[in-house]
């Protein structure tokens, strides 16, 4: 890496180191990562929120870094604090990621031997 690099340069070399890549399963995208993270929070905490776009901005989080470490992140909690408390249904394999306006953003996780595989985000 020649000169000093910017911030997303510098974290995409980090996510490239290939042991890295390794424990995670799935080339993550440095800028791909930051603008969907952003827009989980933006849109989940917008007045009025629109489930059908919080769940597609989810799933673009779930492309950027995959679903395994997606899957980590919906089990260890970490998500919520992207967006406003959520007090929805949860479950072993789902979890209700946003409400408003009678509208919800559901997380659907798929299991391979208690280790998360995949994750879904519907809205309903």
């Amino acid at each position: 890496m020649r000169g000093i690099p910017n911030d997303l340069r510098m974290v995409q070399w980090f996510l490239d180191l290939p042991k890295l890549q390794e424990l995670m399963g799935w080339p993550v995208g440095a800028e791909r990562l930051v603008s969907a993270g952003q827009d989980v929070h933006r849109l989940s905490k917008q007045e009025p929120g629109d489930a059908e776009e919080i769940a597609k901005a989810w799933n673009r989080l779930g492309g950027a870094i995959g679903p395994a470490l997606l899957g980590t992140l919906m089990t260890c909690d970490h998500w919520r604090e992207l967006v406003p408390p959520v007090s929805g249904p949860s479950g072993d394999d789902e979890e209700t990621v946003w409400m408003g306006g009678g509208k919800s953003v559901v997380a659907r996780m798929v299991y391979d031997n208690r280790r998360p595989i995949n994750v879904v985000f519907d809205a309903r």
